[in-house]
């Protein structure tokens, strides 16, 4: 399943006599540009820093230098400060607030020092650790950030595979919640191209006229249901089976009734 393109071509300029190849967009970072990238968004997210000097630290990571501007005398920054709106499209501003833009479908992670991520989109996850990774997403929301780093860890284990035994640094579990939460949002809140149709997935989280009642079985409780309809196998296939294809059984069926009604 393709949802998305990746743009992996480059802006070239001249920056003190070289030529640098700069990111105009989140999805054109390399993986380790990211991973830098990612560590000045939780600075800017901790407030540690003015925008001014977040700015400054996006720039020099663009421009690849060997030393942060902002370690260095202003008196040295006058040439490279001609470049500071190279940074516009990653800043974000809300009112007096800023935060680095961080939303995209598409897996600027996929492998980070021997651990080994999902695809773009998701693509690979299988039911089964998608409904891992909402069981997560609630309990972020129920501890209200108390236990954040041990949710994290669990998100990155559940989305990143390593070596036996080995912990995937903090960072990396960070990326795989936004990346999960990124994705998620996108299936809830716009259309998509698959296999060149357009499809609404947006129907399946819109609340049905007449409701019934709720058994609180969340994801749990559609993959049993998926198990009795026998589509996928039982219920331990429905769990081993892509969440993609889930959902766009899912999909259909829920078209299906509303169409049905008409």
């Amino acid at each position: 399943l393709h949802l998305l393109s990746r743009r992996q071509r480059q802006m070239c300029i001249r920056d003190r006599n070289r030529q640098v190849s700069v990111p105009e967009t989140l999805e054109e970072l390399t993986p380790a540009q990211y991973y830098r990238y990612l560590e000045i968004a939780t600075m800017a997210n901790q407030h540690i820093l003015s925008e001014p000097r977040i700015r400054l630290k996006i720039l020099s990571l663009f421009l690849a230098l060997p030393v942060d501007m902002g370690h260095l005398p202003p008196s040295t920054w006058k040439e490279t400060l001609a470049l500071l709106s190279l940074t516009d499209p990653f800043v974000i501003r809300e009112g007096k607030s800023f935060r680095l833009d961080l939303s995209t479908g598409i897996n600027l992670l996929p492998e980070w020092n021997g651990f080994h991520g999902p695809e773009d989109m998701l693509n690979g996850v299988s039911f089964d650790t998608f409904c891992k990774c909402m069981a997560l997403v609630r309990r972020m929301g129920d501890e209200g950030g108390g236990d954040r780093d041990m949710i994290l860890r669990e998100f990155g284990k559940a989305l990143y595979t390593g070596r036996e035994g080995a912990e995937p640094p903090i960072l990396l579990c960070l990326h795989a919640y936004l990346f999960f939460m990124n994705v998620f949002a996108i299936i809830r809140e716009e259309p998509l191209e698959i296999d060149g149709e357009t499809v609404d997935l947006r129907i399946l989280f819109q609340k049905d006229e007449k409701p019934e009642a709720d058994d609180h079985t969340g994801w749990t409780g559609i993959g049993m249901d998926i198990a009795e309809n026998g589509a996928f196998g039982n219920y331990a296939e429905v769990r081993a089976t892509p969440f993609w294809d889930i959902l766009i059984f899912l999909y259909r069926k829920k078209f299906e009734k509303l169409h049905s009604k008409r």
